[in-house]
């Protein structure tokens, strides 16, 4: 795992099988906050959850032991969430991508390229195939990537410092919004699962040039297909027209 310097007790990236041992003393296999084999010093890789939604599937795919592979087309958009919750603390900030692994494949991240100070949950990633090949991903290996950088001041030291201001510095107004809520800038309760409306958003078939393609070479040879059954008829007919000609 990767500790929080100023809090020992909170990690900042941790995975579920931490949380079924956390407080006791850990076997080895259940104390994979962070597997360290994804750990590059200055970033950290993060590995493919259970859960992904595809443009044009009626519902999510669950992957598991019988079902390990996931395969996102050319042209097609995808949800895919982290094994790992990411655990921000006030002081820092986030950076995700997609691993380069898989952006020379086509793979683009839609989602976003940041982590708020304060998140805690697992991360969703929206993604888009750009590229000519099917992109196959398997569970539980690297396919994100994070890192932190630290802020000029902890949030939750400047909104106390917001909320006791005695000087009439800050804006009565910022005030009255910073004071509607505990832990304002802090508070970002994360993903536990791939919500509902985010499917809604990429729902339906995606159109890709790809695709497109697709769909006129089968359009092509459907007509080829039809076309030689209509002129083999069209003949027939003009011979038949013709014979009745010559025998009347």
């Amino acid at each position: 795992m990767i500790k929080n310097a100023k809090n020992g007790d909170d990690s900042l990236i941790t995975c579920e099988k931490w949380k079924e041992c956390k407080g006791k003393e850990c076997e080895p296999d259940c104390s994979y906050g962070l597997d360290w084999n994804n750990f590059n010093g200055w970033q950290v890789d993060l590995n493919l959850g259970k859960e992904a939604y595809i443009t044009g599937n009626k519902s999510p795919t669950i992957l598991d032991e019988n079902n390990q592979y996931l395969t996102i087309e050319p042209g097609d958009f995808a949800l895919l969430e982290t094994e790992e919750d990411i655990n921000v603390p006030s002081n820092l900030m986030g950076f995700i991508s997609v691993r380069f692994k898989y952006k020379k494949m086509g793979l683009v991240n839609i989602s976003g390229f940041h982590v708020d100070p304060g998140y805690k949950g697992k991360l969703i990633f929206s993604v888009y195939n750009a590229g000519p090949d099917d992109i196959i991903m398997k569970k539980g290996t690297p396919v994100f990537m994070i890192f932190f950088s630290t802020l000029t001041q902890d949030l939750s030291e400047l909104e106390n410092d917001l909320r006791n201001d005695d000087k009439d510095y800050i804006p009565k107004s910022l005030k009255e919004v910073i004071n509607g809520k505990n832990n304002y800038f802090t508070d970002k309760d994360g993903f536990k699962s791939i919500p509902l409306e985010l499917i809604s958003m990429i729902q339906g078939s995606s159109v890709s040039l790809a695709k497109n393609n697709n769909r006129i070479e089968k359009l092509e040879s459907s007509i080829k297909i039809y076309g030689s059954i209509a002129g083999g008829i069209i003949i027939a007919l003009i011979g038949a027209l013709f014979a009745f000609g010559i025998n009347s």
